[in-house]
């Protein structure tokens, strides 16, 4: 299998993944944004994958959360999870 092409068979799931995460963040009260590009990692591999970017959250007043907040972390693993068990859960077809 062609190292640049492995991801090709697994893209319908990969955008599947993406967009459950996508509607399990945003339920968590999360701005997100759904885009896609060649990442040379994720585009060799023979599973379904994608990549998640986590930004500090900002607040209304100006206020952001960083990165190193640990609450903000939890909601961000939290919603992750939620997204990747509904995900699994979701019927296959062959």
């Amino acid at each position: 299998m062609p190292w640049k092409t492995a991801q090709a068979a697994y893209i319908d799931r990969s955008v599947a993944l993406a967009g459950v995460l996508n509607s399990a963040l945003a339920h968590a009260g999360m701005k997100v944004s759904l885009e896609r590009t060649a990442i040379v990692s994720i585009d060799s591999m023979t599973c379904p994958a994608i990549a998640i970017e986590v930004a500090p959250e900002s607040k209304p007043g100006g206020d952001t959360i960083g990165l190193g907040d640990p609450g903000y972390q939890a909601k961000v693993a939290t919603a992750i999870a939620a997204g990747i068990l509904q995900w699994r859960a979701e019927p296959r077809l062959p």
